[in-house]
């Protein structure tokens, strides 16, 4: 097993594709690179899995061992090494998930859950995870319903008269929320975000919402009506696709990754107006996104590449993903789903690139542990601030 191999194999666990082979040969390699580290395993259990992972690799890739075991475990380790780069290290979180073998801190602190606010038109705030199931409120024509499972949905009637109310959700440091807006648009809100949107589309000629965070739309299709998503200095004009726009005051950044179909991503001019080869004020730029393409609007330019878009888009099911992301992009994403203030002891480890995913439904303790299993960070909690060493 080569070290371009090992690299393809590291390249495909990162982005979710590993068959159920590649997976069982990822495991072995994680013991053989990290075989230091606690694994919540015994000797006995270690050996056999080292046993079984030999087998599988000899058997998937015809990889004979003709050097001793020894001097192998030491060609693995330069091998991952080589493949993974200097700053670049994988969480092999599927494989240490034993919570009584890593260290547990003493005010350990639990994920954050469904939870949110309504704001109603006339100022009434609502907390919806300690509300009803059922009707929460009627805006004119609009009703607005809590479902069982934990979402909110506006109804109201396609023929009906155009209302201008604007209702807003909010969604606290440790909560996230799901929303059906009356055209059918579903959308998932992150945590600290907060969205802004009219009660009906109703003699409306387009459907407008306002973002603040972030948040992840399925957008139902209305060629008649554009769906527009404000956010942070920029419109993402949609006619009926599924995409995520992260605009976090504290990032650097404006993140929007397309999953399917196609936006526009559209920007008001940055410095003095420019002129056109016709003499006229150009008053925004734009670009064109496909399916696979994130945008990253720096304010004064927007770069558009090919990303893992479904990493970026993993927070709404459930985990965090992260590909060749920097630990302050991490903490940030940490600190506000576990709602604690993150500080650096060490600015140059906050440039350090990881890769891999973790149910976001774990306690703080394994999360950092597992970020821990690198062997490039460890931490420090006191109440609810957590500090990289």
């Amino acid at each position: 097993m080569d070290n371009q191999q090992i690299q393809d194999l590291m390249e495909r666990f990162q982005t979710g594709k590993c068959t159920r082979s590649e997976l069982v040969q990822v495991r072995y390699l994680v013991h053989e690179f990290r075989e230091n580290e606690p694994s919540g395993l015994s000797e006995l259990e270690l050996e056999s899995i080292r046993e079984e992972m030999q087998t599988a690799i000899d058997r998937e890739l015809a990889f004979v061992v003709l050097k001793p075991k020894r001097l192998l475990r030491l060609n693995v380790r330069w091998a991952v090494l080589a493949a993974a780069g200097v700053a670049f290290m994988v969480l092999f979180v599927y494989f240490f998930k034993d919570p009584l073998h890593y260290k547990r801190f003493a005010n350990d602190i639990g994920p954050g859950s469904n939870k949110a606010f309504l704001v109603l038109n006339g100022g009434e705030r609502i907390r919806l995870e300690g509300a009803n199931i059922g009707l929460l409120a009627m805006e004119a024509d609009t009703r607005v319903v809590k479902t069982g499972d934990g979402k909110i949905v506006y109804t109201d009637h396609p023929g009906g008269a155009s209302i201008a109310e604007m209702n807003r959700i909010e969604t606290p440091r440790g909560g996230n929320y799901k929303i059906s807006l009356p055209d059918g648009t579903m959308i998932w809100l992150n945590a600290a975000s907060t969205l802004t949107y009219p009660i009906s589309f109703n003699g409306r000629g387009e459907r407008r919402v306002k973002l603040s965070g972030e948040a992840y739309f399925e957008v139902s299709k209305d060629r008649s009506k554009p769906f527009l998503v404000e956010s942070n200095g920029q419109v993402v004009e949609v006619l009926g696709t599924h995409f995520d726009v992260r605009c976090y005051a504290d990032d650097n950044e404006t993140r929007t990754a397309l999953l399917e179909g196609s936006v526009r991503l559209i920007t008001p001019p940055v410095g003095p107006p420019s002129l056109n080869t016709v003499g006229k004020s150009v008053a925004q730029r734009s670009v064109v996104l496909k399916p696979g393409d994130m945008a990253l609007n720096l304010g004064a330019k927007i770069g558009v590449r090919q990303a893992d878009v479904v990493s970026a888009v993993a927070w709404k099911d459930g985990e965090f993903s992260f590909r060749n992301e920097s630990m302050e992009n991490i903490m940030k994403q940490i600190s506000r789903w576990y709602d604690v203030e993150v500080v650096f002891e060490n600015n140059n480890t906050a440039h350090l690139s990881f890769g891999g995913s973790i149910s976001k439904y774990e306690d703080l303790s394994s999360v950092l542990h597992m970020l821990e299993l690198t062997g490039d960070v460890k931490f420090k909690l006191e109440g609810r601030e957590v500090t990289v060493l």
